[in-house]
């Protein structure tokens, strides 16, 4: 078992939606929003000042949405450069507070995790051995978010000069990960079709001309 090092959460909220085509984490969900969603459940097992949610193309969306939250925005002006950007600025950022801490990274879309998974999360690291440096979920015979990475991870994420250093840094510690099925995983908002899936989202008819 490891020292229960405390855990904080970073929300990653900073990419356009190309493939949607408009703002995904505004699409109504249950009685919020998408991102409201994953804050709130998120918001059950961190207290506000442990969560970091990283904004990009619409910071100013999302701050509005959010004004009543007492969560910390970090707004990477270099979105565009891929989550491992995103990823370092909110590393920075829990780093400057506590660098024995260890971190939980979600990302905004995947409406399907819950309190309860968070918490399985962050017990199963702690009681993990020593040497798993990386918790990560199993989805669709591969791994990804949700995923809580530990001190030793977190330096060398932020030390990698490259845009996809976070990527290759977690496959290159394989042999200190540990993986926890989680099928809802899969589970996110990227396109039209997607939108047909989530149970409770609400699309109003279009409107067609009749022809006379």
């Amino acid at each position: 078992m490891r020292s229960k090092s405390k855990t904080y959460c970073i929300i990653l909220a900073a990419g356009n939606s190309s493939r949607l085509g408009r703002n995904k984490l505004m699409i109504p969900f249950e009685d919020s929003t998408i991102l409201e969603r994953t804050l709130n459940e998120s918001l059950q097992v961190f207290r506000p000042d442990q969560i970091r949610i990283v904004t990009g193309a619409f910071h100013t969306t999302i701050k509005q949405k959010l004004k009543s939250k007492e969560v910390k925005l970090i707004y990477n002006k270099a979105w565009e450069n891929g989550l491992s950007s995103s990823i370092k600025l909110g590393l920075k950022s829990v780093r400057k507070i506590d660098k024995m801490a260890n971190v939980m990274i979600l990302l905004a879309d995947q409406y399907k995790v819950n309190a309860d998974y968070l918490e399985s999360l962050i017990f199963y690291f702690q009681q993990a051995d020593p040497s798993v440096k990386l918790l990560v979920s199993s989805y669709l015979q591969t791994f990804g978010p949700p995923l809580i990475i530990s001190t030793e991870i977190i330096v060398q994420i932020l030390n990698s000069q490259t845009t996809t250093g976070a990527k290759k840094i977690i496959y290159s510690n394989l042999d200190h990960l540990l993986a926890y099925s989680f099928p809802d995983g899969k589970f996110d908002l990227d396109t039209e079709r997607d939108l047909d899936v989530i149970e409770g989202y609400y699309r109003k008819p279009k409107n067609h001309k009749r022809g006379r």
